[in-house]
């Protein structure tokens, strides 16, 4: 089931308000980049997500209806 563009979030200390493509990719709030192996030569690479990221969409629905509320 899609969901509307604007959806307003209340988890975490302060509320916010989306309006963005239920496709755009975002990784989960508790997501972290780890550093590369270093092989010691040149300038090490900086910290990447080791995951691939999830559709807003995916996320909203995995956060459930009850962290969310129409903004509109």
């Amino acid at each position: 089931m899609p969901l509307p563009s604007a959806w307003a979030c209340s988890s975490g200390a302060s509320p916010y308000v989306l309006a963005v493509k239920a496709s755009t990719g975002a990784h989960p709030a508790g997501a972290v980049p780890e550093p590369l192996d270093y092989a010691g030569r040149g300038r090490p690479s900086a910290s990447r997500y080791r995951t691939v990221p999830s559709s807003l969409q995916e996320l909203a629905v995995a956060a459930g209806r009850k962290s969310l509320r129409r903004a509109i």
